[in-house]
């Protein structure tokens, strides 16, 4: 029984692990193929705009989903739609693995709105049915790479308001 146990759990492991310890991608090829990417994410994903997201340092499986999203139209921008169009798998694994293996560069923030933010990040907004960032982010905003939530310590203001109002459309769509 016991043997029977070990070869079922190693064809398991073999079968549907493999993909995932597989597919890792290739930073020195995703540095190449993220030339294009460089126009709104920065050369090495510290983007200058506060529009568009740094993706600097951000973990390899949330940025490879976001770009299989877009390609699938499952995630809709026009922009990052167009951009992913041609991408093989390959091509965004390798993309992932460049910006995931990048270092992030931190910009001032507006202390002004620190405490409101904080305040915002740790408990929420309880009258705007906004729940607490932290609850998915982590406490530290480092992110939960298991649970697909991304890195957002260092994501701008202009991130979070569009992903807030973003997450709102979408509960009033449910």
């Amino acid at each position: 029984m016991y043997k029977l146990c070990i070869s079922i759990s190693s064809t398991l492991l073999l079968v549907l692990g493999s993909p995932i310890l597989i597919a890792q991608g290739d930073p020195a090829a995703g540095q190449a193929k993220a030339a294009l990417c460089a126009t709104c994410h920065g050369v090495d994903g510290n983007s200058e705009l506060s529009a568009n997201p740094k993706i600097a340092g951000q973990n390899f499986k949330y940025i490879f989903k976001q770009l299989q999203d877009y390609k699938s139209g499952a995630r809709a921008n026009a922009t990052m739609s167009a951009m992913v169009a041609a991408l093989s798998e390959q091509d965004m694994m390798d993309i992932a693995a460049w910006f995931s293996s990048q270092e992030v560069t931190l910009l001032g923030a507006n202390l002004d709105e620190l405490e409101l933010g904080e305040k915002i990040y740790r408990a929420g907004v309880k009258e705007l049915s906004v729940a607490a960032c932290s609850a998915c982010h982590s406490p530290t905003g480092g992110g939960q790479w298991a649970s697909w939530f991304p890195i957002i310590e260092w994501s701008t203001p202009r991130i979070y308001i569009d992903a807030v109002e973003s997450i709102s459309r979408w509960r009033a769509s449910k």
